[in-house]
């Protein structure tokens, strides 16, 4: 019998039509949040936005429902749905025996490095969550659904009912919450580490039961 393990195959080559669509999004969100800055969120238009961006407004609506999903990078998909909670397609790529906490932590890290990439970016969505309350408030209704997602996909994975437990609904909780105080510190620290390792440190404090480290 052979032992040698076949190389793992090559990750699929981005085509040239996905390349272009990333960067429009890209750049639409962009936009959005320079025009929120020059000139407040309250006097940004899609209209505005698709000018700035020199595409025209109907682009702008194939990308985004709204302006507040261009500030937030929430776009939609060819079909005119919105995009898939991405933390939730990443929790369902993890292997079955994966532990709960497990699996949501190697999500979770991963959608963190995918959403903060771009620091400066980050921290312009930050600015404008705390200085705009109605666009924070739109962000908890996005956690929000974004737990109910997980809630299921954790009820699924364990065999137990997501209403009648409370196992699946608490660590996916606990999980939000280490990933957003996480992110509170990596925003307010000086540190050259990367937002991940921020993620890390806080899903080793669930992991070790809530005991500091020694």
């Amino acid at each position: 019998m052979n032992d040698r393990t076949s190389p793992a195959p090559d990750p699929p080559v981005e085509g040239l039509r996905a390349r272009k669509k990333r960067a429009t999004r890209e750049l639409l969100e962009r936009v959005t949040l320079r025009l929120a800055v020059e000139h407040g969120f309250d006097h940004v238009t899609a209209e505005g936005i698709a000018e700035a961006a020199e595409v025209s407004t109907r682009t702008f609506f194939n990308y985004f429902a709204s302006k507040e999903d261009a500030a937030f990078g929430h776009a939609k998909t060819d079909s005119g749905a919105e995009e898939p909670e991405r933390v939730v397609e990443l929790v369902r790529e993890q292997p079955p025996e994966a532990p709960p906490l497990r699996a949501l932590r190697v999500a979770v890290t991963a959608f963190v490095g995918e959403l903060t990439a771009d620091k400066e970016l980050s921290r312009l969505r930050c600015d404008l969550v705390r200085t705009h309350p109605r666009l924070g408030m739109r962000l908890m209704d996005r956690v929000v659904e974004r737990e109910r997602q997980l809630t299921s996909v954790l009820a699924e994975r364990t065999g137990l009912d997501p209403i009648g437990d409370a196992y699946p609904s608490v660590v996916v909780a606990a999980s939000t919450a280490a990933a957003r105080s996480a992110m509170v510190r990596w925003m307010a620290s000086d540190s050259a580490a990367q937002p991940v390792t921020f993620v890390e440190e806080a899903f080793d404090v669930l992991e070790r039961g809530f005991v500091p480290a020694k």
